[in-house]
């Protein structure tokens, strides 16, 4: 299992906005939807898809 934080394009922020929401690893990401991930505080549209893109290949 691989932690949110080795994805790309995460910042301590985001990844603590992430934890706090109950998105600890790569799988949790991946199976959020980006409207899901979008909607959480501090979290913008644009970084909602890049994570779900990273996720999808990591």
């Amino acid at each position: 299992m691989s932690h949110v934080n080795e994805l790309d394009g995460v910042t301590p922020k985001i990844a603590e906005v992430l934890r706090n929401a109950g998105y600890t690893s790569v799988q949790d990401i991946y199976a959020a939807s980006v409207n899901e991930l979008a909607a959480l505080e501090g979290m913008g549209q644009k970084t909602a898809e890049k994570l779900k893109e990273s996720a999808k290949y990591f």
